[in-house]
């Protein structure tokens, strides 16, 4: 975990533009640090957080240490692909390609853009996953990012049933604005 971290902050802060511009956090929501990178994103009241090595980062309706969760958003940083001879490209296509083959429908895709120092692809599906035993429709919005040229990525999932997307479309787009790591934790303040 700590690699994936250090590659993280390395990329980020050759690239990374400063400001001091302060994260929003709607009303309804709480601010949710994610450890250890000092990201942020507003997390719904009420919603569970929970972090794991990797790193990564659940926030969900339901509590997600208890098993599967039907509505929330998950964030995980992978990095290293060069040592699997692929690039974080390569790791961004083959999981786009996976999904789509196991989505029941692909809902949308965009192409590849260029978000700050990251690029970023998005698929919306619908996908069949069994959920205490039984097939529940979930509508899936993968928010893809990597480094051009650089060995990492960072896939980002929100679900949510079918049934219920008219509703949680709004959570997705205010958690969907996540900060992935807080640099002035790394900059080299004067000390008072």
């Amino acid at each position: 975990m700590m690699r994936a971290v250090a590659t993280l902050i390395l990329a980020i802060w050759a690239s990374a533009a400063f400001g001091d511009e302060a994260f929003q956090v709607p009303q309804g929501y709480t601010l949710q640090i994610l450890e250890p990178t000092g990201g942020k994103i507003a997390r719904p009241n009420g919603w569970f957080y929970m972090e794991r090595d990797g790193p990564a980062w659940t926030i969900s309706r339901e509590d997600p240490t208890k098993g599967w969760f039907r509505e929330g958003m998950t964030i995980r940083v992978a990095g290293n692909f060069k040592q699997f001879g692929i690039s974080s490209a390569t790791f961004i296509d083959q999981v786009v390609a996976q999904q789509k083959q196991k989505a029941a429908k692909v809902v949308s895709e965009c192409a590849t853009s260029k978000q700050g120092m990251f690029l970023r692809r998005c698929l919306e599906t619908e996908e069949i996953w069994p959920i205490e035993g039984k097939p529940v429709r979930l509508h899936m919005q993968y928010s893809l990012f990597w480094l051009d040229g650089g060995d990492l990525a960072v896939v980002a999932t929100f679900l949510a049933p079918v049934e219920e997307w008219d509703n949680a479309r709004q959570y997705a787009k205010v958690m969907g604005a996540f900060e992935l790591i807080d640099m002035s934790r790394f900059t080299n303040k004067p000390k008072p």
